[in-house]
């Protein structure tokens, strides 16, 4: 290709074809990189987002872990919502085993609380059922020693049994066994008991303390059976969580080495992709730079030799020959239009001479109306003096410089004439008369200035007699001022008098308020003590109250205790009337230990006998207590509510003390505004005075008053005329 040949437009686009072009690649491997990178971080958020879905598992998981643990440690309704609720967020296509082990685990311990309920129910009526039985027995007479002794043993039992069954529910290891023993135990020792009272009514009791005793061991069984059931589930539980614990690890640790994967290759991505952008760009540049020179340097030839050209056609030489006329580019069509020029610039010289003659002629008539505008001038400076008499001459050597000066002169007249037909009503008016007025046909401003006159005159008619009304009003108006000013000089110094006697009023009150705020602090002091010794006594009565609450729990313990020792010496009764049956069977052998069986009898009878008395005596101690706690009880709400009105009457009182201090500064400010309206008063008297003389101008500003009128009318008419 021949660059020479190529017009100046063609270089152009050339060169910024070349740089678009590049531009163009830079801009595609831009893209490209944006779009490798997009993908990149892409994946990263989708890494980033499975990231938080398993770490937000893992929360839930430990969650539900935690409300689990808790709930394991108390099974009841409180516990379970939580453990639900932490259930219901866990995902179920992760934790379906978990989820089952866990309401497989609560339903057991639903029905473990059932069950533990109706075991501990059974145990209370074997309790009962057992003393009664003993009770029963130590009512027969002639019983075996071995009889009383199996009937102690069925009660230890049932006492064990129910022992085992606590222990049985708070996981002792062995429990069953231990309940086991118990009930086999207990089962022989009622069996033996019903042999020796067979055919009594205590054998049904037996036989029903029995039937008892195997239901309560059959719920037991029932029971150990469940716990083991949900120590399998709570261990199925401990490895699902385990193993949800581990998956959800490895997944985060695979998410972690992805994440860390995919910064690695964003980071390389980004390196490659600055560094080729760097290289095009660069490429891009030196290309770009290359080409603005070489075409810079062309254009500055052909265009250096243009502007030679162009600046001897601008000094005169319009003969020269241009050359490059025949190019088909820019340039050719400048050397063209160059050429253009110089023929225009002989047209040009052609025409020059043409128009100095009619510039001759021009002169002529430039000196025709620079006359006419001197005239012009001086009829114009003379109207502005106030002069409209002057007029234009009519012999200015063309048709319409003498056509306008008529129309001058003619416009001169009607000015002349509706200036002094004006001129003259404002004259009269100016001199008093009121009731000339502006007659005549006038047109536009004229006849507005016509109308404007006229009504400034009605105007100035109605105003002089508005102000003779005024100024007659104004003439009462000073006599009933004077005659106010006297009857107030005289109420000033009589309200002087008494205010200067209100004055020690208030000063005697001020002091005698101070003398009541220093009484109210005294009482909101005395008040106070009051209230903390209503206080005091309360606190008092309280720990009454609570001794005397001591005192009755301590007598519910002593009557306990003389149950127990009623219990020991029915013991010991049966205990010594078994030995007395031993001794008769001895014979003479037995005789001293009969004696001292009789001797034990009477002990534990007067030991159930003092028991007895001891309790009676707590029974009336404990009535006596609960009417001197309710009696206390009565006191401290009395002295609660002297203390409520005591503190109120302190800080009503506290109120009243401050209140009083109040007013007493409210009168002292009260006498001090006094005493300023006492010399406001006596100032009031100089300005009655004063007002004498004041009344004495008013006429002055009446006249002053008419002037104001006067210019205030001259202006409203001067804004109408620069309106018009």
């Amino acid at each position: 290709m021949n660059l020479h040949r190529l017009s100046l437009s063609a270089r152009i686009y050339l060169a910024f074809s070349i740089l678009i072009v590049l531009m163009g690649g830079l801009l595609a491997l831009c893209l490209v990189g944006s779009q490798t990178l997009t993908a990149a971080f892409a994946d990263r958020s989708l890494v980033a987002q499975q990231t938080d879905e398993v770490r937000t598992r893992s929360e839930h998981l430990a969650d539900a872990r935690l409300a689990f643990s808790q709930y394991r440690v108390r099974p009841s309704s409180a516990t379970e919502a939580p453990l639900r609720e932490a259930l219901a967020r866990l995902p179920e296509e992760d934790v379906a085993v978990f989820i089952e082990n866990v309401e497989s685990i609560i339903a057991l311990d639903t029905n473990l609380i059932s069950q533990s309920e109706m075991v501990r129910a059974q145990n209370l009526t074997l309790m009962d059922q057992a003393e009664e039985l003993v009770k029963g027995l130590s009512q027969l007479d002639g019983l075996s020693v071995a009889v009383t002794a199996n009937g102690a043993a069925v009660q230890r039992g049932v006492l064990m049994l129910r022992i085992e069954t606590e222990d049985l529910l708070s996981g002792e290891p062995g429990a069953l066994d231990h309940a086991m023993t118990a009930h086999s135990e207990t089962t022989k020792a009622l069996n033996m008991l019903r042999y020796s009272i067979y055919g009594s009514p205590l054998d049904d009791l037996a036989k029903t303390i029995l039937g008892e005793l195997n239901l309560v061991l059959s719920e037991l069984t029932t029971m150990a059976e469940i716990q083991q059931a949900s120590a399998e589930f709570e261990r199925s539980v401990a490895a699902a969580d385990a193993a949800l614990l581990q998956s959800y690890n490895s997944t985060l640790e695979q998410s972690a080495a992805e994440e860390a994967r995919i910064e690695q290759q964003v980071g390389e991505q980004s390196g490659q992709i600055t560094l080729l952008a760097s290289l095009a760009g660069g490429l891009a540049l030196i290309i770009g730079v290359i080409f603005s020179l070489l075409t810079a340097r062309w254009l500055a030839k052909e265009i250096g030799a243009i502007a030679e050209r162009m600046d001897r056609l601008s000094s005169g030489e319009f003969d020269l020959t241009i050359d490059n006329t025949e190019r088909t580019d820019a340039l050719g069509s400048i050397a063209r239009a160059l050429e253009v020029f110089g023929k225009n610039g002989q047209t040009l010289q052609a025409s020059r001479q043409r128009e100095q003659e009619e510039q001759r002629e021009a002169q002529l008539a430039a000196q025709r109306w620079s006359t006419l505008k001197a005239d012009l001038g001086y009829v114009v400076d003379a109207a502005l003096d106030g002069d409209f008499s002057a007029r234009l001459s009519n012999g200015y050597g063309s048709d319409d410089l003498d056509a306008l000066a008529r129309s001058v002169n003619a416009l001169m007249e009607t000015v002349a004439q509706g200036v002094q037909t004006n001129a003259n009503v404002l004259a009269n008016l100016a001199a008093a008369r009121l009731d000339h007025r502006v007659e005549g046909e006038f047109r536009g401003v004229f006849q507005k200035l016509q109308n404007d006159t006229n009504a400034l005159a009605e105007s100035l008619s109605g105003t002089m007699e508005q102000l003779s009304d005024a100024s007659q009003a104004l003439r009462r108006a000073t006599r009933e001022i004077l005659s106010g000013t006297d009857n107030l000089a005289e109420r000033t110094h009589r309200q002087a008098g008494v205010l200067e006697t209100t004055v020690r009023a208030v000063e005697h009150l001020a002091s005698q308020l101070d003398e009541t705020a220093e009484l109210a602090h005294k009482a909101a002091n005395s008040a106070k003590e009051s209230a903390e010794l209503a206080y005091n006594g309360n606190s008092a009565m309280s720990r009454l109250l609570q001794a005397m609450t001591d005192i009755r729990s301590s007598s519910d313990q002593i009557s306990s205790i003389t149950g127990m020792i009623e219990d020991i010496a029915f013991q010991t009764n049966l205990l010594a009337l078994n030995a007395s049956v031993e001794a008769a069977r001895a014979g003479d052998a037995g005789k001293g230990f009969a004696v001292v069986a009789v001797e034990v009898r009477r002990l534990a009878q007067s030991a159930a006998n003092a028991s007895q008395d001891i309790k009676a005596l707590t029974s009336k101690s404990s009535t006596v207590v609960a009417g001197g706690t309710k009696i206390a009880q009565e006191a401290a709400e009395v002295l609660s509510a002297i203390h409520t009105v005591v503190g109120r009457s302190s800080s009503e009182m506290e109120q009243i003390a401050a209140s009083a201090q109040s007013q007493s500064q409210s009168i002292v400010s009260i006498a001090q505004s006094m005493r300023e309206m006492d010399s406001d008063m006596h100032q009031n008297a100089a300005l009655v005075e004063e007002s004498h003389a004041s009344i004495d101008q008013t006429r002055a500003q009446a006249e002053a008053l008419d002037e104001i009128v006067t210019r205030f009318t001259q202006g409203e008419h001067d804004s109408q005329e620069e309106a018009a």
